[in-house]
């Protein structure tokens, strides 16, 4: 069964429906001048909120190069609906121009409610489903995407960026050639976590300085733990290698480094504690 409303003002030719389909005889008839009632086929006035088509097991065809169905005026309140047999809403076209699929009251022009969501698992609960929900797929539904059996690409086809903007705030920038974070230049901070460091590598945004191994960096590079240099041999400050002497740490344990000597700016000697 399927329930088409409201009545359509004109119909201007009266159609050949299939074998085997009626229109119910006491649900149509001709309508008033403000077309709020009509004659029913028993005589009887009624209410323009149904004209019901049974189509049967049949298929509803035309043989126009064209075939539509016009909604008389654009607003809302002009309504096609299809309904299922228990009279659910499960599909709404208004005369304004929105449609919505499991909503009777649209907003935008398509609006889709989903009646589950794809909690992970589950993409034949997505409100938009492409592909296949046991094969290969993508699911979309009111806060989730999720891509099944293949891989899932995020891009752009051209030179555009992709961005990242929660809240509206734009927090990272891919590009062609750098990714940025925090391109907005806000109070945003960037944190990488290791197996057991929370704060393997910390950018304070609003401090400017960088973490490793802490996210409360006390200077421009705070690094907290140990530090190797695998290779070079100076220590340069704005570029020229210029500090000569002895420095002495204390503490530390055997095979620590106890000091060293530079030599204008170049390591000369280093002790360890024996």
């Amino acid at each position: 069964m399927v329930t088409i409303r409201p009545l359509i003002n004109v119909l201007g030719k009266i159609i050949r429906l299939p074998k085997g389909s009626y229109l119910d005889p006491t649900s149509l008839g001709s309508g008033n001048a403000d077309n709020t009632t009509y004659l029913r086929g028993d005589g009887s006035w009624a209410s323009t909120s149904d004209i019901t088509i049974n189509l049967g097991n049949t298929d509803l065809t035309s043989n126009r190069n064209t075939a539509k169905f016009t909604l008389n005026g654009a607003t809302s309140s002009n309504v096609f609906r299809v309904d299922n047999s228990s009279g659910t809403n499960i599909f709404i076209a208004r005369g304004n121009g929105s449609v919505g699929i499991g909503t009777t009251t649209p907003s935008g022009n398509l609006n889709i409610i989903p009646s589950g969501t794809i909690a992970g698992s589950n993409l034949a609960n997505a409100g938009v489903l492409i592909g296949s929900a046991v094969s290969q797929g993508i699911g979309i539904d009111t806060n989730e995407i999720y891509n099944k059996g293949g891989e899932f690409i995020i891009g752009t086809i051209d030179a555009f960026s992709l961005s990242f903007r929660p809240n509206a705030v734009q927090r990272v920038v891919i590009g062609t050639s750098e990714m940025v974070v925090n391109d907005d230049s806000a109070n945003y901070d960037f944190r990488v976590e290791g197996d057991t460091d929370a704060n393997l590598f910390f950018t304070d945004a609003s401090t400017d300085r960088v973490g490793v191994g802490t996210n409360t960096p006390s200077y421009k590079l705070d690094i907290n733990g140990d530090v190797n240099v695998a290779s070079g041999s100076a220590y340069r400050h704005n570029g020229t290698a210029g500090i000569s002497g002895t420095y002495t740490f204390g503490g530390g344990g055997t095979g620590d480094i106890a000091s060293m000597t530079f030599n204008g700016g170049i390591l000369t000697a280093v002790t360890t504690v024996p």
